[in-house]
């Protein structure tokens, strides 16, 4: 079962302190992109589980890439939106592709800080050296970083308000 609730808390305290330089809805919904294979696994119901491939760095990657190509004709939709929130929605497929692949790395490093069967660097065999928490003090992280998400943006929200445009 995707575990979306712990990567919107630290991915949205990322998106919006660095807003100028990440294309904050690629940044976000990769990581609905990345659990897609959690997905896929559920409903085959294998019985052997296979490997996670999509939560590697390297695969991560090109999730976060391809994902970005398929958002950039959808910017436009999400104009209206961001400018409602007070957000930027500038920049181009660069920063889209950037956005896609800094955003799946979060997601796959979140992941690695509970799962030890976590193959971060696969294909290399080498070991998560990241697991080092429970499940529970990562559901912490994702509710604490969420709130300061919400506070950041108050803040952002309440000066973008007051601070007259130029």
């Amino acid at each position: 079962m995707p575990s979306l609730p712990n990567h919107f808390g630290p991915s949205g305290l990322l998106a919006l302190v660095f807003r100028r330089f990440v294309d904050i809805p690629v940044f976000l919904t990769v990581n609905i992109a990345i659990d897609l294979e959690v997905v896929v696994i559920a409903l085959i119901r294998s019985p052997g589980y296979p490997p996670r491939y999509a939560h590697t760095l390297l695969v991560g990657s090109a999730i976060g890439i391809v994902w970005a190509l398929l958002m950039a004709p959808l910017r436009p939709a999400f104009r209206p939106l961001m400018r409602a929130l007070r957000l930027p929605c500038a920049g181009g497929l660069g920063r889209m592709v950037v956005s896609g692949v800094l955003g799946a790395w979060v997601h796959v490093l979140i992941d690695g800080l509970y799962r030890s069967g976590a193959g971060l660097f696969w294909p290399l065999p080498w070991k998560n050296p990241l697991c080092r928490f429970s499940r529970g003090d990562v559901d912490l992280l994702g509710w604490l970083s969420a709130g300061a998400a919400a506070l950041f943006y108050a803040v952002h929200w309440n000066r973008s308000r007051t601070t007259p445009p130029g």
